[in-house]
């Protein structure tokens, strides 16, 4: 009989602590797989340790006689799961605040369910840890390998191209177009400023576009005007504004010219005026746009000038622009203000004096009207004015005759030179234009085109030079 109680006690005794054992393995697995951070992306490397949030969990903290205290985590304490002293059956585990049952092999209870913790984008390595596509560049397709957080590209699609999978050592992994991503222009880790755009796989100036493998300013570049090779007619004949061309392009058609003096019902301004003067403005027989702007005024200058608008204190036209000094094209200094006005330059020269023939102006074409009147003068009339027989201060025997043509509808400008001879007969320096400014400005001289700078241009007569609106 003695011998049989100590038997029994014994059993009991081994009971008892196999059952303590089953416990504290359940515990520990539970630690194990306990709620965790997300992870960050990595190209490569090992399994992250697991680890157990040691949070003080609800409840107060008055001991447990069955189990640890209160204190103990909520989240995965076997013997306060969830609460203080709700304790897990027999052959379950606390996870996440909840009792489940124990997984199968190779399975870990996370939060209600068993999941394979080394392929589980939502659980990778360890409950919670949630793989998410890579921040930087295209995004990407988020894979737990391992137990390691990863991800893999999307394909280029049906234009192809190529995507980088760019990994933690290029700053910020992630899936990139190289041609067009500041992130990785050109290659991973090759980030552009923050001023700077991703254009064909160059940090370039936002806005700019690349040409001949150069980035080029395509919003003000005159030969590269909103493209490459979009020329705006070449050197300093037209400019590139916010990638358009404005003013104009410049050619030299052959034409007959055209004088003024010979139309019907012309008028005669500016008679022998050997320094400069100027008409009063009178109104254009047809609207002209003129550097985008629709004209309806003219004045007319002694020294080779046609100008636009109304004169005022603020617009009082004081002589011909110098292009050496009063012209902004890129290499010369700013310009004069007391010159910032709109007008063509057909022979802009200070020593240009006019004959007794004077400037006349008149219109022809359909239904031509009359010069100085308000009205349409008619679809393709033209108004012309021309300087004729004029002479050069330096040069009395000189004879210059030259007009400026506009033209209804087109909105060209034609700059024709009829006569230029010097005192010996031929076309010396001076007549052909050594002195002159030749060109078109706009008010202020934001815009302008310079056909030719204190150079002689003209290389015979008859000669057009044609400025068509771009």
């Amino acid at each position: 009989m003695h011998s049989s109680r100590s038997s029994i006690t014994t059993v009991v005794s081994i009971l008892a602590a196999a059952g303590a054992l089953a416990l504290a393995a359940g515990a520990a697995s539970c630690a194990q797989s306990g709620a965790g951070e997300n992870q960050n992306f990595t190209d490569s490397g090992t399994m992250p340790d697991a680890t157990t949030d040691t949070g003080s969990g609800g409840g107060d903290s008055s001991s447990n006689a069955d189990g640890p205290s209160c204190d103990a985590d909520t989240m995965t304490n076997l013997f306060n799961c969830g609460s203080c002293g709700h304790k897990c059956g027999s052959g379950q585990t606390c996870s996440c605040g909840m009792c489940q049952d124990f997984c199968t092999s190779g399975k870990t209870a996370c939060c209600g369910s068993c999941v394979d913790t080394t392929t589980d984008i939502d659980n990778c390595g360890q409950c919670g840890n949630q793989c998410l596509p890579p921040a930087g560049g295209m995004g990407g397709i988020p894979h737990c390998v391992a137990s390691t957080c990863t991800f893999t590209c999307p394909d280029a699609g049906p234009e192809g191209g190529t995507i980088l999978t760019c990994g933690a050592d290029a700053g910020m992994p992630g899936c990139y177009d190289p041609t067009s991503s500041t992130g990785a222009c050109g290659g991973c880790g090759k980030s552009c400023s923050g001023a700077q755009s991703c254009v064909d796989s160059m940090c370039c100036a936002t806005g700019d576009g690349v040409c001949g493998g150069q980035c080029t300013a395509f919003q003000t570049d005159p030969n590269n005007c909103g493209g490459c090779d979009a020329g705006c007619g070449g050197g300093d004949a037209g400019q590139c504004v916010a990638g358009k061309c404005v003013g104009y392009a410049v050619s030299n058609p052959t034409v007959a010219f055209m004088d003024a003096c010979s139309l019907p019902g012309h008028s005669v301004a500016l008679v022998s005026q050997s320094f400069w003067n100027y008409t009063p403005a009178a109104n254009l027989p047809f609207s002209f746009t003129y550097f985008g702007t629709a004209q309806t005024q003219f004045w007319i200058g002694s020294q080779g000038t046609l100008g636009f608008g109304a004169i005022n204190a603020l617009i009082t036209p004081d002589g011909p622009s110098d292009c050496t000094t009063n012209w902004p094209p890129p290499g010369f200094p700013p310009p004069d203000p007391g010159q910032q006005y709109p007008e063509i330059l057909a022979f802009g020269d200070a020593n240009l004096s006019t004959g007794p023939n004077g400037v006349c102006y008149g219109v022809t074409g359909a239904d031509a009207g009359t010069a100085g009147d308000a009205g349409d003068g008619g679809a393709g009339s033209q108004f012309v004015v021309t300087w004729s027989q004029a002479s050069q201060l330096t040069d009395p025997s000189a004879v210059l005759t030259f007009s400026v043509v506009l033209t209804e509808g087109t909105n060209t400008i034609d700059l024709m030179y009829g006569t230029a001879t010097g005192a010996d007969g031929g076309l010396d320096n001076v007549v052909a234009g050594a002195n002159a400014t030749v060109g078109a400005q706009n008010l202020q001289i934001t815009q302008y085109t310079n056909y030719s700078c204190m150079a002689a241009f003209i290389p015979a007569t008859p000669f057009d030079v044609r400025l068509t609106p771009h």
